[in-house]
Order: C-alpha cells, then sequence, then structure tokens
C-alpha cells in the first residue's frame, strides 16, 4: 500500500517546483532560447538607410546595451518608445523605417537593440535569451529615457509588435506610461512556439498544440505569457490594438477578445494585410494619419474628436436581427467624417463606412447574424462613392498597397511563398473591388484561390460577400 505521506510530499515538491520555475521565468527563457537560436543578422544602421538617428547607450545593471535615438521636431517634447518583437526573425531595415514612420508624424523615437557584433563586425548575434533580462533591458531603455535631454518624462508613449507586447504591457503596470500602440499582438509563447516547430504541417500542428498548452498551463497561468492576462496590465491607459485579418497567428476570435479586454479609452482597427506588421506598407497614409491623431490625443495632448458608440440588438425577425447603432462625439462636428463601424461575432463580419456630422447619431441596420463586438474608427485616406446608405466612402492609395504587398512577397523566402499566394489573391480581390473592378475581382476570387480558403475566409467576411453578391452559387 502506498504510503499517503509519501504522495502528498511529492505533490508539495512538485508545487513548490513550479512555483519557482515560473519566478524564474525557465519555461519561457528555454523557448526563447529554441526560437532564436543561431539567428544572426547583418549590421545595419538607420544610416544606411537614408534615416536621421543618433546611437546611444544605455546602462544596464552589469553592462550597456546600444539603442538608437530618432529626433523629433525641436519643440517636441513627447517620445515613442518601441518595444519590438526581438525573439522573431525580424530584421533591422524594418524596426528603424517603423522608427521613421512614427519620427515623421512628429515625435521623437528611442528604439533600444539587443544584440551583438560578431568576431567580423559584419553581423549582429542575439545576446542573452532570459526573459527576465528582456523585461530588464526594456526597464533600464525607460529610466534612461526620462533623463534624456529636452524629454518630458510625462510624455512617454509606446509603440509595440507581435510578441514584444507582453514586455511593453508589463512596463505600463509598473510605470506611468501616457498611451500604447499595439500591432498584431500579444500572441502567446503557445501559439508562436508551436508554429516555430510545426509551422508546416498541420496535423502536427493540433497535436503538439493541444500537447503542449496543456504541459505549459502550470507555468503559464495568471502570467504575462497569457495574452488575456498581459493585456489587462493595461488598465485605463489610452490604447489602440491595429490587427492584421490575415494573421494566422490570431484568429479572429482571439482578435476580437483582446479588443474587449482593453479598458477605456481605446480603439482598434481590423484591416487587411498579407503578413503580420506590414498594414503600414499595404495603407501606409491611411496607417499615418490613424497613428498620428491618436498619439496627438493620448500622448502630445492636442485636442481632438472623441467619439463614442454604443448599439443595442433585438430578436431575430424574419430571418435577420435588428440593431441600432448609437453614436456621439465630443466636441460636435460641423465638417463630415469618414467613419468605420464593424460588426462581428466570433466568426462573421460586417462592415459600414458611413459620413458623419454634427453631434449625435443613431443608425439602425439589419444582420444576418447577432453581433457580439463592435468597434468605430475614423478614417482619413478616403474618396466618396455612392454604393449604398452604408457605403459612403471608399480608401485610397489602393495601387499603392498592391504594388508594396508585391514587394512584401519578393522579400520572403521561396519556401514560404506558397502558403501566402491564397492570401495574396484574396488582398487583390478586394483592392481591385474597391476601385470599382468588381468582374475582374470576382474572376480572381473563383479562379485562383482554393476552396478552403473560400469557406474560411470569403463567405464570412463582408468585404468578400459584396464581391460574391451572395446570391451566385459557387460550390
Amino acid at each position: 500500500m502506498v504510503n499517503i505521506n509519501i504522495i502528498l510530499l511529492i505533490i508539495t515538491i512538485i508545487f513548490f517546483l513550479i512555483l519557482i520555475t515560473r519566478y524564474f521565468e525557465i519555461i519561457p527563457s528555454l523557448l526563447t532560447q529554441f526560437m532564436i537560436r543561431n539567428q544572426t543578422f547583418e549590421n545595419l544602421t538607420p544610416q544606411d538607410l537614408g534615416l536621421n538617428a543618433v546611437n546611444v547607450s544605455i546602462p544596464l545593471s552589469e553592462a550597456e546595451t546600444q539603442g538608437w535615438f530618432f529626433p523629433g521636431p525641436d519643440e517636441q517634447d513627447a517620445v515613442i518608445l518601441m518595444v519590438p518583437s526581438w525573439i522573431e526573425t525580424d530584421n533591422f531595415s524594418k524596426y528603424f523605417r517603423t522608427a521613421n514612420l512614427l519620427q515623421k508624424i512628429g515625435f521623437n523615437v528611442l528604439i533600444p537593440l539587443y544584440y551583438k557584433m560578431d568576431a567580423n563586425n559584419t553581423q549582429s548575434i542575439k545576446l542573452n535569451t532570459s526573459t527576465k533580462y528582456l523585461n530588464h533591458v526594456i526597464e533600464k531603455t525607460y529610466e534612461f529615457l526620462i533623463t534624456y535631454p529636452g524629454i518630458n518624462r510625462r510624455k512617454i508613449g509606446i509603440y509595440t509588435n507581435s510578441f514584444g507586447s507582453t514586455f511593453a504591457c508589463s512596463l505600463v503596470y509598473d510605470y506611468p506610461i501616457k498611451s500604447i500602440v499595439i500591432e498584431d499582438g500579444p500572441i502567446s509563447f503557445n501559439d508562436m512556439f508551436t508554429v516555430n516547430a510545426f509551422g508546416k504541417n498541420k496535423a502536427l500542428y493540433f497535436i503538439f498544440r493541444v500537447f503542449f498548452g496543456f504541459f505549459t498551463f502550470p507555468f503559464f497561468w495568471l502570467t504575462k505569457w497569457q495574452s488575456n492576462h498581459s493585456l489587462r496590465k493595461i488598465r485605463a491607459t489610452p490604447s489602440f490594438l491595429i490587427a492584421s485579418r490575415e494573421n494566422q497567428l490570431q484568429p479572429h476570435k482571439s482578435v476580437w477578445k483582446s479588443y474587449q479586454r482593453l479598458y477605456k479609452p481605446k480603439q482598434f482597427w481590423f484591416e487587411h494585410s498579407i503578413l503580420p506588421n506590414t498594414i503600414k506598407d499595404v495603407w501606409k497614409e491611411e496607417y499615418l494619419q490613424k497613428i498620428k491623431h491618436f498619439y496627438d490625443r493620448n500622448l502630445a495632448g492636442l485636442i481632438q474628436p472623441e467619439f463614442h458608440f454604443d448599439f443595442v440588438g433585438g430578436r431575430k425577425d424574419k430571418g435577420k436581427y435588428p440593431n441600432e447603432i448609437t453614436i456621439t462625439v465630443m466636441p460636435p462636428q460641423l465638417a463630415e467624417i469618414p467613419l468605420q463601424i464593424l460588426l462581428a461575432d466570433n466568426s462573421n463580419l460586417e462592415e459600414l463606412r458611413i459620413y458623419f456630422t454634427g453631434a449625435s447619431k443613431t443608425i439602425p441596420i439589419s444582420l444576418d447574424f447577432k453581433p457580439k463586438y463592435m468597434t468605430l474608427l475614423p478614417f482619413y485616406a478616403v474618396d466618396k462613392t455612392e454604393l449604398s446608405s452604408f457605403k459612403q466612402w471608399k480608401k485610397r492609395g489602393l495601387e499603392f498597397g498592391l504594388l508594396a504587398t508585391i514587394d512584401e512577397l519578393l522579400r520572403q523566402p521561396l519556401s514560404q511563398l506558397n502558403p501566402l499566394l491564397n492570401r495574396y489573391y484574396y488582398l487583390k480581390s478586394i483592392l481591385l473591388f474597391e476601385q470599382g473592378e468588381k468582374n475582374l475581382a470576382k474572376q480572381i476570387l473563383i479562379t485562383k484561390i482554393d476552396d478552403d480558403y473560400w469557406k474560411q475566409k470569403c463567405l464570412n467576411d463582408s468585404d468578400s460577400r459584396q464581391i460574391l453578391d451572395k446570391s451566385n452559387t459557387l460550390f
């Protein structure tokens, strides 16, 4: 017979081992080491890209790390701290170009580096993979920033993306950050590691995802490595969540849940792009306007229109769900403002594009589904159209967006191109439809995209349903 005391002792030892492992973040550090093993990058500086930046040394507890400071206008005392996704295979140029965009809209920007040069001084190699050390670098960068000449310590905002969002949210929790922009994040460790290990094999991905989630649960439960727990650390800090509709690491359901977990004031931009963190390339003019509007209001303190909204749904009647959307704005607007309204459940999405004038407006609409989520966002780079009462404008810069998407494809390794083609043709059809080329857009959808992608994307997204007219039977 097994001694009950021995069983209790074993359980106690396991419990304390889990606590110690959680405290020192051993499991996340080991997984990080696996994902960034043998990663090297070409030595590149902002000057190599023709960008205006100053190299700075950021003191750490026992050493120092390098960073690049992108100066804004002389009169600007607000600064944006970039917290990039260090453990992913992004290159320097992507970080620097993003920092340059933030610089162009009128802000100072600081981006810390987490690399060292190799013996030949030609390539950069990633350093210590401890997640606690990563967090330490970010905290010390913030402490360095508040003493930087000409910077107002009460005007520090954050831009972060992908897995870097996990660390950025912790910084917001511990320090007085003024506002935060999160692009395609946060991404859970489970999803990142599983895709990294078995991303090309769907069967292995599913099996390992279940096993891996069960194994890591004791170590990740109620920690920043869970997206929901990480986002709650932001609390009432003004936040702007930007997410790609085609991001394979973030299904629509999880993206909407991430938005729901944010406290007000918050904004959400859910946009088409072929790869994560490329919305700024496809929709450059719109991206700059939106980011500028958000930081101007919530970081620089400039007066900007503030929209409030709510929707009330009724019972299903004749196959439709009636809804009423109420919008108010302060201060009242005399000029027409293009607004995008998204209504969604876990699998369907409906988009409305209207012009708003005045102080308040109520919009009745009937839908094929009962919406659980709603977001409202002003747009800037648009042109008027007369498609319907709910489609009063179309996005601008579509040809540039398509060319930018092609450029992004050309930069991808050949082995990764094939799974991106469906996403490319889908995006191309959406952009062509925006330009008024409905027949060509429909032809591309029918002839270029396989059935699985059809069923998953086209029939549940309002953009593609317009192209199909819904009445056409294609299967």
